[in-house]
């Protein structure tokens, strides 16, 4: 049964990776998103390192896509997400507030995707102060590491798992890990809906794209949009 479960995991995570597909990371500019490679990754082999990575790049997205939320869409739109996220936090039952935060996020990124639906955003972005510029610098920025973070964790995920499955004593511990790399998974997936937008977005607030997973992340600082 256990090897079963690692075996269904281990095909959802290549098809997520797969929808990640290598256009989406080009058009990132995220070349290792493409090669796969994960320079000094600490997880991998260890459970529990995995499960805290898996959680940091969680939270990296999380912060990202709700300061780019309330960077580019109303903020009428924006209090709206982040009541949504905030409803979310206080589920107390793990998968009922797993499934509400990825409904939430998946409405961020509808949010970013209609903000940026039309050349109209490059002007607001022009018009924004230096600390809203810098506010949605750093938002794109996490977020294309964030996503970086993710690829080099799923594809962790894979040997991991394998290598947990062959012994039953693991059992709890794999669970934690087939649920964060699920939801790793998610998150790959639903990240590369706005792969197309960022490039443009890094043009207008004068950003690169991150080198790799092993990059710091930059400071947010909240700062009032519209």
């Amino acid at each position: 049964m256990q090897h079963k479960i690692v075996s269904s995991l281990m095909v959802a995570l290549l098809s997520s990776t797969a929808v990640f597909c290598s256009t989406s990371a080009h058009a990132l500019g995220l070349g290792e998103l493409v090669t796969g490679v994960t320079k000094g990754t600490q997880a991998s082999g260890d459970p529990d390192a995995f499960i805290r990575s898996a959680l940091v790049a969680e939270g990296l997205m999380g912060t990202a896509l709700s300061a780019m939320v309330s960077s580019l869409a109303s903020k009428e739109k924006a209090a709206e997400y982040e009541a949504s996220m905030k409803a979310a936090s206080a589920l107390t039952d793990p998968a009922e507030k797993q499934a509400k935060t990825e409904e939430a996020q998946k409405s961020a990124v509808a949010l970013i995707n209609e903000s940026t639906s039309n050349d109209a955003y490059q002007g607001k972005i022009n018009k924004m102060s230096s600390a809203q510029k810098a506010q949605l610098a750093g938002a794109a920025y996490n977020f294309s590491l964030a996503l970086l973070q993710d690829k080099a964790l799923v594809g962790q995920a894979q040997g991991l798992m394998a290598s947990m499955g062959a012994n039953p004593l693991n059992a709890t511990k794999l669970l934690s890990v087939k649920n964060a790399a699920s939801s790793l998974s998610n998150q790959l997936a639903l990240g590369g809906q706005l792969a197309g937008k960022m490039p443009a977005i890094f043009k207008a607030v004068d950003v690169k794209a991150p080198a790799s997973a092993e990059a710091k992340p930059m400071e947010l600082k909240q700062v009032a949009g519209d």
